[in-house]
């Protein structure tokens, strides 16, 4: 992926990060060793990135791009849930992320210091059961 790509995902991600954690692209981008970031493209726009590590993802989308949005994080979700069998990622408790989640197909599996976890073991557009643990 090119450099420039690379960048755009990290400077999306942060961006949604910066939202609950007080920390800087520099320090972020310390914290990514051992993640896969990948762009999300559709016609041939660069509207968004999703970010992998084992099972956990997080994912970033352009304002602007909802409600087109829950779509595409569908479509990253099924893949990905395919690929690896469930997902997991956190949210702040008092987020609305935590709703989206919900309505996405996360359910909470717990909680520490402020945030929740979240897991995903079936897509919503293919219907598929995956594995469970």
């Amino acid at each position: 992926m090119p450099v420039e790509m690379v960048n755009t995902c990290i400077q999306m991600l942060h961006a949604e990060v910066i939202k609950t954690l007080d920390i800087t692209i520099d320090q972020y981008i310390e914290t990514l060793a051992g993640w896969d970031i990948q762009p999300i493209i559709i016609n041939n726009e660069h509207i968004g990135a999703s970010m992998m590590q084992g099972h956990e993802i997080h994912v970033a989308l352009q304002a602007g791009v909802l409600p087109l949005g829950r779509q595409i994080i569908r479509q990253v979700l099924d893949a990905n849930i395919i690929k690896h069998g469930y997902l997991t990622t956190t949210s702040d408790k008092d987020d609305k992320t935590c709703r989206l989640l919900h309505r996405l197909g996360f359910y909470c599996t717990g909680e520490q210091d402020g945030f929740l976890t979240h897991r995903i073991d079936k897509t919503k557009l293919q219907g598929i059961v995956c594995h469970q643990q």
